[in-house]
């Protein structure tokens, strides 16, 4: 019979209701999970008709992670202080709640349902090393098996599906990532959070043991042998083996209290989902008293990016039971951010189909430095009485009881290495090996480890059969699956010149292939290079090796299958299989991290170098890819860019001056002390109970310019402290340092040529080229932090926008120091930029402010002269 879609909104007492919160009847069972989480887009906007201050485009790992983050460190602001609106939009429908593998063995059939479906529509190839092209034009994951995995687009994502091996980027690894990034992630708040928030921290916990969910006999006995046979390396190969270490998997066996429930393999869902319930409760179940909300079944098309501002989010809303597919248009309002999180490819294609760099701001680098990982597996027997005889396990008689019950035990080490000499400028390349092993595993050496574990009855039942078979463990099956990093081209071209054989990854969009709605494909080109290949060979070779180390039998014999001449009877290779490219789901590089604008993507707090408003939260930030599992490193990242936003809204602390070094410039007068020049646009405001202020232009004013300088003296060297505050995001002012006496003189080119400026301009309006409609996009050099024309801010650390008479918003504050021919400038306590002058920039003269376009104001102005 044909089902029924949908039935009318129930209550919890199966009274029917219209209101929100209703649960929904089908055919086969209520749906109150669902309904009690998420919301509709119209339900959404009708809640917060001023328009949401984050919309984050993703509910996968890193979305739902990134949302619950800034949720939580938000939650607790004061009155007084604003609170984020946060929307989370997620493409595909709500599925499941958390990870397929915490629920009932026989459900693994989830990961194959068509509505979790495959990437961004588009085309790929994937080139060999050796020139040869497979998969051309064939759509992703389609005809090309093994080729470019499919995405889950359903509520949670892949993070509902993943694996769990979760290792932490190295040092080595780190070294080409931004200082700030780098020691963010080796510090508390890095790795060291997110591994103990995922259960993959392999320290001694409070009660002694190393390890919550792999221990034992067997496991002991090889993490034993293991150390005992590394560091070792291979010069005529070029590869070594570095260290063993307990298995970083996320797994979270053992809570954090006496009492608190554990939540088993991680997926950053449950958080969000948690969070949605406290904000409803919160609220007493009112949608405009909510802080958070999440609408599946909402395709982003493109962001409607104008002056490098996002003011819009094309979407189409899915509704498979009502009016079909519509598309509409969601509203940014002056304070919101919009933050990509739709994993590496779809999050690259939204923000090249929305905001191309302007050729004459830089090259187009978005695309460019697509990575992946290079992957094989490999999968031996190893005789037990072979393992027992070799003297390590002998001594330390770890497999005495092993085999006791005959009841199966799990094994897994993570095992480094590095390879060298991969090119011809000595190039290093790093690989590190999944090691798993367990008795009574057949063919699978992971076998139990990624499912749940039937009921006791079933084991005992179990453990009772094997006792009766007298070989049942007269092998241990031990698997590798080795990982090594690729190596990204920052300058790879990524313009789209159809189906190209070039030496480099990339990813582009195509303007002759469009999607159902007329935006440009994905197009995404996979290459095996060399270097790579030769990573491959290496990794490949350092598993050899080490099993034959480890059973104590030559490389050779470690290469035997069963039957075949010179076998070693302790010792059978099952199987091995290399991966191809795109099969790992850990595409990452394309939208990389960067201090300097104009050789990076995003800045450190993972905010779009030219775009004032849009940030990225997944893969796509990586400078390199390192050869670790992506997703303690993404979800560090999440939480970084969460912290900076979270930031945004925070007063900072106010200054204090211990040795009374700092002289006041503005008392609240205007006259005899400040004058300006050019338009008057200058207010002097005495709010009740704060300091006075400077208010600078007028709101809707655009281009009216005028200085405001401090007329009493001169200055050559100093440190200047004030504060500022904008209220709309095309604010444009700045602090002019060293000017020149502008009494009857004109505010012309030669004028400003003379003068040090500081910008504050969000956008980076280049009013110099205004001619060229491009150049308002935004330039490094014009926006906020910039020495103006100078130097480029290297990040965005301003606060967020508030509007006028609405909200009370956060004061920035700059302190820029002057000496000689050099300026640093730092906002808000981050260093932004800094350079040297020459001439015709003076060495002394006044200090100024200016008004522009909107309104800025100025307070707390304070100097102490070096």
């Amino acid at each position: 019979m044909p089902l029924q879609k949908l039935a009318k909104f129930l209550n919890p007492s199966g009274e029917p209701v219209i209101a929100p919160g209703g649960i929904q009847d089908t055919s086969f069972n209520r749906d109150a999970l669902s309904r009690f989480v998420c919301n509709t887009l119209d339900e959404a906007l009708a809640a917060v008709p001023g328009g949401f201050d984050v919309i984050v485009v993703g509910s996968g790992m890193y979305g739902a992670y990134f949302a619950t983050d800034i949720y939580n460190k938000t939650k607790n602001f004061g009155s007084g202080r604003p609170r984020p609106k946060i929307l989370v939009l997620q493409e595909g429908p709500f599925l499941i709640h958390e990870h397929f593998q915490n629920l009932p063995l026989g459900l693994g059939g989830l990961y194959e349902l068509p509505l979790a479906s495959l990437l961004p529509e588009g085309q790929y190839r994937i080139i060999n090393a050796n020139g040869t092209s497979e998969g051309q034009g064939v759509p992703f994951g389609r005809d090309f098996a093994g080729k470019f995995r499919p995405h889950h687009r359903c509520v949670g994502g892949k993070g509902l599906f993943w694996g769990g091996w979760s290792p932490s980027l190295t040092t080595a690894d780190l070294l080409q990532w931004p200082n700030s990034v780098s020691a963010f992630l080796k510090s508390e708040q890095g790795y060291d959070f997110i591994t103990q928030e995922i259960g993959a921290d392999y320290d001694v916990d409070r009660r002694g043991k190393e390890e919550d969910f792999i221990y034992g006999g067997l496991y002991e006995a090889l993490l034993k042998r293991s150390r005992k046979l590394t560091p070792f390396n291979i010069p005529v190969d070029s590869y070594s083996i570095d260290r063993v270490l307990q298995p970083p998997i996320a797994v979270k066996v053992e809570s954090e209290l006496s009492g608190l429930f554990s939540p088993d393999k991680y997926s950053s869902l449950p958080g969000l989902l948690s969070a949605i319930r406290e904000d409803v409760g919160r609220s007493n179940n009112n949608d405009q008293d909510r802080y958070l909300f999440l609408v599946p079944n909402v395709t982003v098309l493109n962001l409607e990016t104008q002056e490098g501002v996002v003011r819009g989010i094309r979407v189409a809303v899915n509704d498979p039971v009502g009016a079909g597919e519509i598309v509409q248009n969601i509203t940014v309002p002056e304070q919101g951010m919009v933050v990509l999180a739709a994993n590496c490819v779809n999050s690259t294609r939204i923000a090249r189909n929305s905001f191309p760099r302007p050729a004459l701001l830089t090259k187009e680098r978005m695309g460019a430095n697509l990575m992946v990982h290079i992957r094989g597996n490999y999968l031996w027997k190893i005789r037990r009485t072979h393992l027992e005889s070799l003297p390590i396990l002998e001594e330390e008689g770890l497999l005495k009881d092993i085999f006791k019950d005959k009841v199966l035990q799990q094994a897994a080490l993570q095992i480094e290495g590095t390879a060298t000499d991969l090119n011809s400028n000595n190039l290093t390349g790093r690989f590190h090996f999944q090691f798993y092993a367990a008795p009574n595993a057949g063919n699978n050496a992971e076998y139990s480890l990624y499912q749940m574990i039937p009921d006791r009855d079933d084991l005992l039942e179990k453990a009772q059969q094997l006792k009766g078979e007298p070989d049942a463990n007269e092998w241990i099956t031990v698997g590798i699956r080795t990982c090594g990093e690729d190596f990204g081209d920052k300058e790879a071209p990524v313009e789209y010149s159809g189906v190209r054989s070039a030496n480099t990854s990339w990813m582009d969009t195509s303007p002759s292939a469009k999607d159902r709605f007329g935006n440009p494909e994905g197009y995404v080109q996979l290459v095996e290079t060399d270097e790579v290949l030769k990573l491959r060979n290496a990794q490949r070779a350092a598993a050899f090796q080490f099993i034959a180390r480890l059973a104590n039998v030559t490389v050779e014999e470690a290469g035997k299958k069963q039957g075949e001449p010179n076998a070693n009877p302790n010792i059978v290779l099952v199987d091995a299989v290399e991966d191809g490219l795109g099969t790992t789901y850990h595409e990452c590089g394309t939208l990389w991290m960067g201090e300097n604008p104009e050789t990076s993507v995003t800045d450190v707090h993972g905010r779009f170098h030219h775009v004032a408003n849009a940030y990225c939260a997944d893969q796509s930030l990586f400078p390199t890819a390192g050869s670790a599992n992506p997703v303690p490193t993404g979800l560090a990242l999440a939480r970084k860019v969460a912290l900076g936003i979270t930031e945004r809204y925070q007063e900072e602390k106010p200054f204090e001056d211990k040795d009374g070094d700092f002289q006041s410039l503005f008392n609240g007068n205007f006259p005899g002390v400040w004058r300006s020049v050019g338009a008057a646009n200058f207010t002097p405001l005495q709010p009740l109970g704060q300091p006075p202020i400077i208010e600078a232009g007028k709101a809707g004013a655009d281009s009216v310019l005028g200085l405001l300088y401090y007329q009493p003296k001169q200055f050559k060297d100093f440190v200047l402290r004030l504060e500022w505050k904008a209220f709309s995001i095309r604010a444009n002012s700045g602090i002019f340092l060293r000017i020149p006496d502008p009494t009857g003189k004109s505010l012309d080119n030669s004028f400003y040529e003379a003068c040090t400026e500081i910008q504050i301009d969000e956008t980076g309006k280049n009013y110099r080229d205004d001619r060229n409609p491009q150049s308002i996009f935004g330039g490094f050099r014009e926006k906020t932090g910039a020495i103006y024309t100078l130097a480029p801010a290297a990040q965005g650390m301003s606060k967020v926008i508030r509007p006028r008479f609405t909200a009370d918003g956060p004061w920035n504050v700059y302190e820029i120091t002057v000496q000689g021919d050099s300026i640093v400038v730092v906002l808000n306590g981050e260093k932004v930029s800094n350079t040297t002058i020459a001439a015709p920039k003076q060495r002394e003269g006044y200090i100024a402010l200016q008004c522009h376009t909107e309104i800025v104001q100025f307070r707390n102005i304070r100097i102490k002269e070096l």
